[in-house]
């Protein structure tokens, strides 16, 4: 019992994680919950006829989303969330600005709109809907009928939004960062490479500019742990890193830590003839009796993402078995 318990458990955290891993199914599940509490307060409301077919309109709109973010996940574009943000503000605004008896009191699915910008937009973004839902919530009060002080409505809601904000995508930016770090070398991890690629491939895409990548594989690095210890192998790898970061420029170089002893060095606005000569200055840091297996490709508007890692990686391998068969 305890055991299919613990696996019932498992699944269930296994869901939740993956509808909220994306920011797209997020917004899926932020507005299904919101249309729950709506559908759970509205037995509590007298509406006249327009003013039912007014909320169920935005109900609907609000389903139609949530089916659409949740089906595209995340394949959906950070601009179609805020076009669904703006348009979620704009109509809960309505609705309590228009029907009398709903005003002030929704004003809790604007703190929920907030949350969500803090967990999945940046700082930025946050502070431009905080600042929205500020003066559309300014207007509800402002419209209410409800016999209550307007300013005690506003300013605490106002101040737990903008407070819940902060605090959210301060943590979140935490977790990012040690969820994104190599614990032993300090660079980026896989994870972070993942995501850094795909930006800078759509960047490349949308701008008509090139890019490169170099995977590379430190040769004999099992022959170091297995000859000299795991804390010799490590220190290796860490020494390589120390390196490698000293080579990244300003504009958008990134190197990463990919797997074991396997690293990836990606150079936006990088040409075929270009990332040869980002090669050579790698291989310049080698110290002696230390060998790598480089590995280059470039992308010029043909071909996939994974197309490009495949080319860089198939390189990898072939300098690694010349290595290999070398006297």
């Amino acid at each position: 019992m305890t055991a299919s318990r613990t696996l019932s458990r498992s699944k269930l955290t296994g869901v939740i994680s993956n509808l909220l891993a994306s920011s797209g199914k997020a917004a899926g599940v932020f507005s299904l919950s919101a249309v729950a509490l709506v559908l759970i307060a509205l037995p509590s409301k007298h509406f006249t006829r327009g003013a039912l077919i007014l909320v169920m309109v935005g109900l609907a709109t609000a389903c139609v989303q949530s089916a659409v973010n949740l089906y595209y996940g995340a394949r959906i574009p950070e601009w179609a969330l805020h076009v669904d943000l703006v348009i979620d503000i704009s109509l809960i605004t309505a609705v309590c600005v228009i029907i009398p008896s709903v005003d002030v009191e929704f004003g809790f699915l604007f703190l929920w709109i907030l949350f969500f910008a803090a967990l999945y937009l940046s700082v930025w973004s946050f502070l431009f809907y905080w600042l929205y839902v500020s003066l559309a919530y300014a207007l509800v009060v402002f419209r209410s009928t409800a016999p209550v002080d307007g300013t005690r409505m506003w300013i605490p809601l106002v101040g737990t939004g903008l407070v819940l904000g902060f605090v959210t995508s301060g943590l979140v930016s935490m977790l990012r960062q040690s969820s994104d770090l190599d614990a032993l070398t300090k660079l980026p991890n896989r994870r972070a490479w993942d995501r850094r690629v795909e930006e800078e491939f759509e960047r490349a895409k949308r701008n008509a500019t090139t890019l490169s990548m170099v995977v590379i594989d430190i040769d004999g690095c099992k022959v170091v742990n297995d000859r000299d210890g795991h804390q010799a192998g490590d220190e290796l790898l860490c020494v390589r890193a120390d390196a490698w970061r000293q080579e990244v420029r300003g504009g958008g170089d990134f190197v990463a830590r990919i797997g074991g002893d396997e690293f990836g060095f990606l150079a936006p606005e990088t040409d075929a003839q270009g990332i040869v000569q980002v090669v050579q200055r790698l291989e310049g840091l080698l110290p002696l009796g230390v060998s790598c297996s480089f590995g280059a490709s470039s992308w010029n508007g043909n071909g996939s993402l994974a197309d490009l890692f495949r080319e860089a990686d198939e390189a990898m391998y072939r300098i690694k078995r010349q290595h290999k068969l070398a006297p």
